[in-house]
């Protein structure tokens, strides 16, 4: 992971920027899903402290600030049928912390919640898959595209690897 590559990209199905760390955990839940679930090469990021024109902005006084382990806390408390694997990065630019979350890329996809998690009068919806398209994610209210949804489920069951990939596990 280079941050300066990072920085220098715009937000798309792998790359998401945020002034702050999110407020709720059902917003950053949401997050985490839509990046897990994206059809893209390579694993996915949230840079925190970074605005979306990516002007640093540093999350040193950011009251929400998480360390991984609140993160993995929270994710394990969610009824995920699977576990994304990721890990909290902090770095320095400009005088100002910035954190990266790495969301891994993984082959078991779809993750989503086995059970309905509402918080202030939204919900991410048990056995819903969430992703990204371009630089926005699948509305709550929704859910990915048949052609989205087709994709992830391929991945899983590993249809469309050579013979030889499919024997050893890719």
């Amino acid at each position: 992971m280079d941050i300066d590559d990072l920085l220098s990209q715009h937000e798309s199905e792998h790359l998401d920027f945020k002034r702050v760390h999110h407020d709720d955990t059902l917003t950053l839940l949401h997050d985490i899903l839509c990046l897990s679930n994206a059809w893209t090469e390579g694993d996915r990021y949230i840079l925190f402290g970074v605005a979306d024109d990516r002007t640093i902005i540093g999350v040193e006084t950011d009251p929400n600030r998480r360390r991984g382990s609140e993160v993995q806390d929270m994710l394990r408390s969610s009824r995920l049928n699977r576990i994304p694997s990721l890990e909290m990065v902090s770095t320095q630019r400009d005088g100002h912390d910035i954190d990266i979350l790495v969301i891994k890329n993984r082959p078991d996809k779809p993750f989503f919640v086995t059970v309905d998690k509402e918080y202030r009068g939204k919900t991410i919806r048990a056995g819903v898959i969430y992703t990204r398209l371009g630089d926005t994610n699948v509305p709550l209210r929704q859910t990915a595209t048949e052609a989205d949804m087709e994709l992830a489920w391929r991945e899983r069951f590993g249809l469309g690897l050579s013979p030889l990939d499919a024997l050893t596990g890719y």
